[in-house]
């Protein structure tokens, strides 16, 4: 895999961020959570696994002033070059497609059992609700778990809005997004109806063209195993084997017992203690050249920023809060028709079981 463009340039990033984002950078820097993120990328530089290390920090840390000085370093002052698009992600052909899929069928609570990339598809109680506000329209709330070092958990969630492609109903897009201006189109392999829909995503952002991945959406919280014939035959279309992909865990368990404070800062302090002992000599060093090295790339997540707008840009961006409120209400409509769909289960087989002990008993 070649490396990123931007991978022999730090001197010239530091250098740019300095003169055109020093505004962000120093709210970074007297933020606790964003100097986590930079030492977190720091430890990047000489991982195995980069990019992957890269995101891990994204996954880790997030708050306004990451995502402020991310915006700036990468979307508006260009000051880290995008990765390219290595071609590890093709367009299928439409031979791959599932020319049934109907978007009316992907309403409701799914879970994501399966996935391909462990960057962005392997997570922990990937639960998402789906609803259909109009022909051709998906939005969608995302949730899913980040994993401690500690043992413990965070919680992630996200609304995203998908249109269907006018000529091809198994492909929707995900664009018009502002932050970083993140593109994903989904193309969809295979589906069954209250079964199973198999997904496989291209997508770009000011950080990186070209990502990637595949993931099982199955109504059941874990996969069937009697699904995998033909979920290997679905991703098989596209190049993959079923051993790419990496089963889930969607049984979301409780949080572990909570850690009294002043553990929780020993832990903290000890993360922090080792990523500044490891970055002591790099700091040194570009100190001197009047530099401070914020690593090789930056993570992004989707966060609402604060920044200088004009009148029309205002205006677009209170469009964009008025249907994110719009999908809010619709998709909490639908994840509360499934509580009550289960609660009325339950309450129908309690009803039952009672019935049926009183049958026996005469």
């Amino acid at each position: 895999m070649p490396e990123p463009s931007f991978a022999a340039d730090t001197v010239k990033v530091g250098t740019c961020l300095l003169q055109k984002c020093q505004r962000q950078l120093a709210s970074c820097l007297g933020d606790p959570m964003c100097l986590q993120n930079i030492v977190c990328l720091n430890l990047c530089n000489s991982a195995e696994d980069e990019a992957g290390c890269q995101i891990r920090c994204g996954d880790l840390y997030g708050d306004k002033a990451i995502d402020t000085f991310n915006a700036c370093a990468v979307s508006d002052q260009k000051c880290v070059p995008q990765r390219q698009d290595e071609g590890l992600y093709p367009v299928p052909g439409d031979c791959a497609l599932d020319e049934g899929f109907d978007i009316n069928m992907f309403q409701g609570r799914w879970y994501i059992t399966a996935g391909q990339n462990p960057l962005f598809d392997i997570f922990d109680c990937q639960e998402h609700f789906f609803a259909v506000p109009e022909p051709g329209r998906l939005v969608a709330k995302i949730n899913w778990r980040i994993n401690k070092p500690n043992g413990d958990f965070i919680e992630r969630s996200t609304i995203q809005t998908f249109v269907q492609d006018k000529d091809k109903n198994s492909i929707l897009y995900n664009h018009g997004n502002e932050y970083l201006h993140y593109q994903d189109d989904w193309y969809i392999l295979a589906s069954k109806p209250d079964s199973y829909v198999v997904i496989y995503y291209k997508g770009t952002n000011d950080a990186w063209d070209g990502y990637g991945g595949a993931t099982i959406y199955t109504r059941e919280r874990q996969l069937p195993e009697e699904l995998i014939p033909e979920l290997t035959a679905a991703v098989e279309k596209v190049g993959f084997k079923w051993s790419d992909f990496t089963v889930t865990d969607n049984s979301c368990k409780p949080h572990p017992p909570a850690k009294s404070l002043v553990q929780e800062i020993e832990d903290e302090a000890g993360v922090l203690e080792k990523g500044l002992e490891k970055e002591a000599g790099v700091l040194e060093k570009d100190l001197e050249q009047g530099l401070t090295s914020f690593g090789k790339g930056f993570t992004v997540l989707e966060q609402k920023l604060e920044q200088e707008l004009t009148a029309e840009e205002e205006a677009v961006r209170k469009e964009i809060r008025e249907e994110i409120r719009a999908a809010e209400k619709l998709l909490a409509k639908v994840e509360k028709q499934v509580e009550d769909e289960e609660r009325t289960l339950a309450d129908s087989f309690s009803s039952a079981l009672q019935q049926l002990t009183r049958i026996f008993r005469q």
